[in-house]
């Protein structure tokens, strides 16, 4: 088969998470699909990356002075 690597449902997923993420902005769907994934596929890699992905997102949106509380 060459370099075709089948795409996993939870790498389906994640793709259009990091898409709503960066591409479209859309904060409130790519965090709705990362916790999807963690919950769905919590062995796979990718649950590793939308635990990455959800702590990028929090650090973006909660105040410093708050985190550090």
């Amino acid at each position: 088969m060459g370099d075709y690597v089948e795409r996993t449902a939870a790498n389906q997923l994640y793709t259009r998470a990091h898409v709503a993420q960066y591409k479209d902005k859309d904060l409130l769907l790519a965090l709705a699909l990362y916790k999807q994934i963690i919950a769905t596929y919590h062995d796979e890699k990718e649950a590793g990356y939308s635990r990455s992905q959800i702590r990028t997102i929090a650090s973006k949106l909660v105040p410093r002075q708050l985190s550090d509380a």
